[in-house]
């Protein structure tokens, strides 16, 4: 037995509503493909807008930046000149002071000298009067005895 082929039924041809439906999906993607290229050259004129602003704001803080460096470096150099001054002020405060202490210690140191010199003297003055009186005295107990 030999089968008999069932033929294929015949695709219906679409109404033609189906057609103009089609065509004019068509046209909205073509329109949204339009739109999408001059969302892409907006975005893009933006960015490149963003960019240039960017860089300048870049180029103006760069500029802050470096006059706020130059001014702190002033301040530092000024700081430390007066500071060099101070140093050099108390410097020299310090050795009016120490030169005024040095002065009064050689004086003092000087007094004590004389009067210790002077007690010296004295005593040596008297042990040799004693020394003589003592030596006389046995002289002349030896001589009238």
């Amino acid at each position: 037995m030999t089968e008999a082929s069932t033929p294929q039924p015949a695709r219906p041809q679409p109404p033609e509503e189906l057609h103009w439906g089609i065509s004019y999906l068509r046209e909205d993607i073509q329109d949204l493909r339009q739109e999408m290229r001059g969302l892409d050259a907006k975005l893009e004129a933006r960015t490149t807008t963003l960019y240039s602003e960017i860089k300048g704001l870049d180029l103006r803080l760069n500029a802050k930046i470096e006059d706020l460096d130059l001014r702190l470096n002033a301040k530092i150099e000024d700081l430390g000149t007066h500071l060099n001054t101070r140093i050099d002020g108390l410097g020299t405060h310090l050795n009016t002071k120490i030169d005024g202490l040095d002065a009064r210690l050689n004086t003092r140191i000087d007094q004590v000298y004389t009067k210790l010199d002077a007690e010296i003297d004295t005593k040596f003055y008297w042990t040799l009067g004693t020394i003589l009186l003592t030596w006389a005295s046995t002289i002349l107990t030896v001589l009238f005895k």
